[in-house]
């Protein structure tokens, strides 16, 4: 019996990467508005706060040794409980740095920026 050689696709797995788009104000707070309606927007609407959060918490989560190297450390009321618990709060303070900042600012930015005011690393 003849042996029949067979290619198979190789396949290849690429580690994905979200990427968040720099979003304005304007833009975070239509998205947020219609996100009360549910669907798609909704779906945005968390996947950016997903996505923003961890991206926050990971990369200070990288400098844990070194509080000196970290931008922020969550307050207490911020790192108590579960990971919905510190979404929950870190949620809260954007809408508040949101509801006061101008429509053009970009809401990652300034973002960090409260959160590096307002919550230094003591050594």
């Amino acid at each position: 019996m003849p042996v029949r050689a067979v290619a198979e696709p190789s396949i290849v797995l690429q580690p994905h990467t979200s990427v968040l788009h720099p979003m304005t104000v304007e833009t975070y707070r239509v998205l947020q508005r219609v996100s009360r309606n549910a669907g798609w927007a909704s779906t945005a609407y968390r996947n950016y706060l997903i996505g923003l959060f961890e991206g926050l918490l990971s990369s200070e989560g990288e400098a844990a040794g070194d509080r000196f190297g970290r931008l922020f450390c969550l307050p207490p009321e911020g790192s108590r409980g579960s990971l919905a618990q510190t979404f929950e709060w870190l949620e809260i303070e954007l809408n508040n740095v949101v509801a006061k900042a101008k429509p053009n600012a970009y809401v990652a930015r300034i973002f960090v920026a409260h959160l590096t005011t307002s919550y230094p690393c003591k050594g």
